[in-house]
């Protein structure tokens, strides 16, 4: 049994990795997506998995499309957005218009032509980064830029009010991305601009004030949740994961404790390359796990997931509301974690799929 801040090792038969070519996603998009997407399936980012249980509500659209699935009785309607959807920030850095939403109960789909990165039910609006990178209240949401140049030394987190567009453009030392926007602020990390470097660190910036305080200097963070921040990096004490696709690859899950900066271990598995899927009702990571032609979810503390390589396969970022945790893939099928069960919902004609929102 997996208990929180316990070391768990876990070891997967390796196999000769034989995947197509990797995929380009958008920023939003990182890491966890570079490796199943090595083989086919969309990634979790600086910024790519959402910090906690977010109940929306209400929803619209437009032209409607069949879609197969998995029958489940769940009456409410998904936001699903395309993966080169824009999610940096800008609405005209992408391919707008192809998402929409995935009915729980039909599996149908329906496009929504005002679509972008992520949907923000309470306002009935689609915003141009992804979903957390949206206030919890979906009142505003963030994104980072940075002035143009070869040694940019400073950044700006862009604060921008949902309802009517204002921008608020707030300084920070250096070039930085947005982690997640969270009810105590927004947490961002920093970049190495025209680099495949991982982004470092964690700050957590006040949109009201402007103000600002570094938690730490050190290592790769890509999910914010009960008082923790979590990341993937290399254990050299053991075999190390394979590099499946561009940037950091690692086969240990780190755990930092946002109130004190502390860091432990808290997941590693030899000769797997680990990725953060997203974060479950209790604020635990869902994982995908990848070794050879194997790819596998763990959540809860158990295995709830195995199969070949393919682009079927569950991928982040993803999105939990009050129904579970919503997870996509490069397929264009919809998973649902909930109750200690991963089961596939529908498929919409989206490839990759990217969760945009919850299922209300």
């Amino acid at each position: 049994m997996e208990l929180e801040g316990s070391v768990v090792e876990l070891q997967i038969g390796e196999m000769p990795l034989d995947c197509g070519a990797v995929r380009r996603l958008p920023p939003i998009v990182l890491v966890a997506t570079a490796l199943m997407m090595a083989c086919g399936s969309p990634t979790t980012g600086s910024g790519g998995t959402s910090s906690s249980a977010r109940t929306e509500s209400s929803s619209t659209s437009s032209t409607t499309t069949s879609s197969a699935t998995t029958p489940d009785s769940l009456a409410c309607k998904l936001a699903v957005a395309s993966g080169d959807a824009p999610s940096d920030g800008t609405p005209t850095h992408g391919s707008r218009g192809k998402g929409g939403f995935v009915d729980g109960s039909t599996a149908a789909f329906t496009n929504d032509p005002r679509s972008l990165g992520a949907y923000d039910r309470k306002l009935d609006k689609w915003l141009p980064v992804g979903r957390a990178w949206v206030s919890p209240d979906g009142q505003r949401y963030a994104y980072g830029s940075y002035p143009q140049g070869a040694r940019p030394a400073s950044g700006v987190i862009h604060v921008v009010d949902a309802v009517t567009g204002a921008d608020r453009p707030l300084s920070v030392p250096a070039p930085a991305v947005v982690v997640d926007y969270a009810p105590e602020g927004i947490y961002f990390s920093g970049v190495h601009p025209y680099s495949d470097a991982s982004a470092t660190g964690l700050s957590l910036l006040d949109p009201q004030s402007g103000s600002y305080r570094q938690i730490t200097a050190e290592r790769t963070w890509t999910a914010i949740g009960g008082g923790y921040a979590w990341g993937v990096d290399q254990d050299q004490s053991i075999a190390p994961a394979p590099q499946t696709g561009p940037g950091a690859v690692g086969n240990r899950v780190q755990q930092l404790k946002l109130s004190d900066a502390s860091i432990s271990t808290w997941f590693r598995s030899a000769g797997t390359a680990v990725t953060i899927l997203a974060l479950d009702p209790e604020n635990k990571p869902v994982l995908g796990l990848l070794s050879g032609g194997n790819f596998a979810v763990r959540a809860g503390g158990a295995q709830v997931y195995s199969a070949a390589v393919g682009s079927d396969n569950p991928a982040g970022p993803g999105v939990t509301d009050a129904r579970g945790t919503w997870l996509g893939s490069a397929s264009g099928a919809v998973w649902l974690y909930r109750s200690g069960q991963l089961r596939k919902l529908a498929t919409a004609p989206l490839q990759p799929v990217v969760i945009a929102g919850g299922c209300d």
